[in-house]
């Protein structure tokens, strides 16, 4: 019999018969004894429990794995932790060498490269005021040891890199393993970490160590413009916190019988501090870990299951109106995800709504951990909580298990989640907004932000390089991948994007390997494309320059074939029709033209669009006209130009009706804010 089933034989013994016959002191002492068997109890348990096993193969190759200690000081920001870093060379070459990620000294002053590149914002956030010390954080080492030997290091071109010295070699294929002890400090909460107000996001908060490929470490300084790089590895982290917090973290919980109600807990009592207790969590083949943790009593919590994964959704009490549309997306991220490309192979999944307060936590992602976000104010019913949701979601697969180099090539990520979340709200929700009068298109926000700046940097520019971030990481890549999806044939794409995920997970891809799939997969050379679209800064821009009516007449002097002269009245034929046709852009592509004449005649014309204008003449006026009409190009630039009409928009009873109802709606909207 386990020892745990013992004790608890014993104190409902002792509790549950009386002893008659017995002295007063022989009575006391069995109490004492039972007291102190109940004081053991926990840590009979804590023995006990064991790691569960996710995967009876590992899913990634498991190269950087930790084992984490971690005590939580919510009132003083901090937190205080020891971990056990077993890392194995991977890469081609011995190091003498390995560098930490601090990331949390990005937030140390205003001297880091992070703060001096974003200013102290970043998403449309502000980091707290500077002058208050408690807006500012870091992580400090305190030691570091190998095999019972002290490490030293310097740091790289910030704080937020530390390079550790290693007292020896580590040859390829060779594990070492790390002992290493640390302090963070959360700034107010800022770009993806912090606290705010009873709040705590602990992202970045532990040291993380680079990515060694071939002879060449991959550890670059926190940006504000790039996210993260890391190796894949297994995860125990204990966290040390007051009694009633909840954590919503990456990974499982371990979870504890309480004897003292038989019920299941996710924390552990602290056997040291009754008014602590700890978190025991585990999680295999993913490369990050994070935590968001408040007060039970300023939480809400609802789990469920769906499709084999234990969901988690942790949400304000302000928010409840909210929580369904929530579960709704992610439900329909995951089939949508298994159809696509495969099944999300965790057994958990974990989604934070965070408080109004703390939106610096908001739309990110962590492995089997999502934050996402309300929005009070949405008047034209984008769906922010869905678009928020799904995108996160999709991040699980584009970073979490492909786990590709956000730094150098953030569009791997970033933008193939765009592209995923587009086709999810087209699919499930008809696009952003989708009323009886007026619809758009699931892509529509990376459309037009495209349009806004659509000679951005190439894809492969680095993130922390990149004059046009935004763009070039995000909505631009869905807008590249939507044309290739065109190029090639939805079944085709198809096939392309999961072969391309299971091939991939688990891996560090690249554009190349993406590419390579691609031409594989469709049969095709994707060259020009590439040269285009991925390593260029051209755009795709064609438009209707000019329609005219030329009116043509036919007579006069005629010389006949005996040389001989008549004269013949002047007529009038009936007028013919031109279009003028122009390429205003670098990239050429043949175009078809798609016109309607006043004879009610449809004709289309295929221009090679080589020259930088061309034009066509109808046998009868032009009375609509319109570029791409079979949508070849998702990526043509700036459609108002590619279509033309004589006609002028009516405005009638109907169009006033629907706007003075909008203002109604929106100015209600506006008034229950307050």
């Amino acid at each position: 019999m386990p020892l745990s089933k013992c004790c608890s034989f014993l104190i409902k013994s002792t509790f549950c018969f009386k002893d008659r016959g017995r002295s007063e002191e022989e009575s006391a002492m069995k109490q004492l004894f039972c007291r102190l068997l109940l004081g053991l109890l926990p840590l009979t348990l804590w023995g006990q429990a064991s790691n569960p096993v996710w995967f009876k193969a590992p899913l990634a190759p498991r190269l950087a794995n930790y084992e984490i200690e971690a005590y939580v000081t919510p009132e003083e920001h901090t937190l205080k932790g020891s971990l056990k870093l077993t890392w194995k060379n991977a890469g081609t070459q011995a190091t003498t060498k390995m560098p930490l990620h601090l990331y949390l000294n990005a937030f140390k002053g205003p001297n880091s490269i992070f703060m001096r590149e974003g200013g102290g914002s970043l998403r449309g956030d502000r980091m707290g005021d500077e002058n208050d010390q408690s807006s500012w954080g870091y992580c400090r080492i305190e030691s570091i040891r190998l095999e019972g030997r002290s490490l030293q290091g310097s740091y790289g071109e910030d704080e937020s890199v530390y390079w550790v010295n290693l007292t020896r070699a580590v040859s390829p294929g060779e594990t070492v393993t790390l002992e290493i002890e640390w302090v963070s400090q959360f700034p107010r909460v800022f770009a993806r970490t912090g606290w705010s107000d009873g709040f705590l996001m602990a992202a970045q908060w532990f040291p993380k160590v680079g990515v060694y490929q071939g002879s060449q470490w991959t550890c670059d300084a926190h940006h504000a413009n790039t996210e993260f790089f890391s190796d894949f590895g297994t995860y125990a982290v204990n966290v040390n916190v007051p009694r009633g917090f909840w954590l919503a973290h990456s990974g499982e919980a371990i979870t504890y019988i309480d004897p003292a109600d038989g019920l299941k807990k996710d924390a552990w009592p602290d056997p040291l501090d009754d008014k602590r207790m700890i978190y025991k969590l585990y999680a295999e083949d993913i490369h990050d870990f994070a935590f968001a943790m408040k007060s039970n009593l300023d939480w809400k919590r609802r789990d469920f299951t769906y499709r084999g994964v234990r969901v988690s959704l942790f949400y304000e009490p302000s928010h409840h109106l909210m929580i369904d549309r929530h579960v709704a997306a992610i439900e329909t991220s995951l089939r949508l995800a298994e159809e696509w490309y495969f099944k999300y192979p965790y057994p958990v999944l974990t989604v934070v709504d965070p408080p109004a307060n703390a939106s610096g936590a908001d739309g990110m992602e962590y492995p089997t951990l999502i934050m996402a976000g309300t929005s009070a104010f949405d008047p034209f019913n984008f769906r922010i909580p869905e678009v928020v949701t799904v995108h996160e979601f999709g991040h699980q697969y584009f970073y979490g298990m492909l786990a590709s180099d956000e730094v150098n090539e953030p569009w791997l990520d970033e933008g193939f989640t765009s592209y995923f979340e587009s086709k999810v709200m087209q699919r499930h929700y008809s696009g952003l907004l989708n009323s009886r009068r007026f619809q758009l298109p699931g892509n529509f926000s990376s459309l037009m932000s495209y349009l806004m700046t659509p000679n951005s940097d190439p894809l492969t520019r680095k993130g922390y390089e990149s004059a046009t971030y935004g763009n070039t990481a995000y909505t631009k890549p869905d807008m590249v991948l939507q044309q290739l999806e065109a190029r090639l044939g939805h079944q085709t794409m198809s096939q392309v994007m999961m072969t391309y995920t299971r091939e991939m997970a688990f891996k560090h891809p690249t554009h190349l390997d993406f590419k390579r799939i691609a031409e594989r997969i469709s049969g095709r050379n994707l060259d020009s494309f590439w040269s285009d679209y991925v390593m260029g800064t051209g755009i795709l821009d064609y438009q209707i320059e000019e329609v005219s009516v030329l009116n043509t007449q036919e007579g006069g002097w005629d010389i006949n074939q005996k040389l001989e002269a008549e004269f013949e009245p002047i007529t009038t034929l009936m007028p013919q029709g031109r279009i003028k046709l122009q390429r205003r852009g670098e990239i050429v592509s043949p175009i078809t033209l798609w016109v309607r004449l006043s004879t009610g005649e449809e004709r289309k014309v295929r221009w090679d669009g080589k020259d930088r204008w061309v034009h066509f003449d109808f046998p009868a006026p032009i009375v609509q006209a319109q570029l791409d009409p079979d949508f070849e190009y998702p990526i043509l630039n700036n459609r108002l130009y590619a279509s033309w009409s004589p006609k002028a928009p009516t405005r009638g009873i109907a169009y006033w009706a629907h706007m003075v109802m909008s203002f109604l709606t929106y100015s209600l909207q506006g008034i229950g804010l307050l």
